[in-house]
């Protein structure tokens, strides 16, 4: 179950990659392409130890740690963004604000691909257990 996670990753990769190549290669957006690069590669990080964190709480029996490690999971993610954007934010410089509407796109696609595949996750363990 875990690499049907990591299948649609790549896939998801594979399509991002392709609408930023060609971004890059059609559109003159200096300060905005840099960062969406940046959130390619550190949504791809973040989401795959997002990810493994929160399916250990799935595996759990107990409702609390599951929520525990979902909520906790989630939390460390959103953590991990502010610092992100702020780290980046000091060390490159921005010219634009508009650095954030890649970040938020890629925020929601990231996000929509862990909790669907969470969910397909704690349906596969409920279907072996019986619930």
């Amino acid at each position: 179950m875990i690499s049907h996670f990591i299948k649609r990753l790549f896939i998801i990769d594979l399509v991002l990659l392709v609408i930023l190549v060609v971004l890059q290669l059609a559109v003159s957006l200096p300060g905005i392409m840099p960062f969406s690069w940046f959130c390619l590669v550190f949504f791809n990080v973040i989401g795959i130890i997002i990810f493994f964190v929160a399916a250990r709480g799935v595996l759990h029996k107990s409702s609390h740690r599951f929520m525990a490690f979902f909520s906790g999971s989630f939390l460390l993610k959103f953590l991990f963004c502010i610092l992100g954007v702020i780290g980046y934010v000091l060390i490159m410089k921005p010219k634009t604000i508009l650095i954030i509407v890649p970040f938020f796109i890629f925020y929601a696609i990231f996000t929509s691909l862990e909790v669907s595949e969470l969910m397909f996750l704690l349906k596969g363990i409920k279907k072996k257990t019986g619930q």
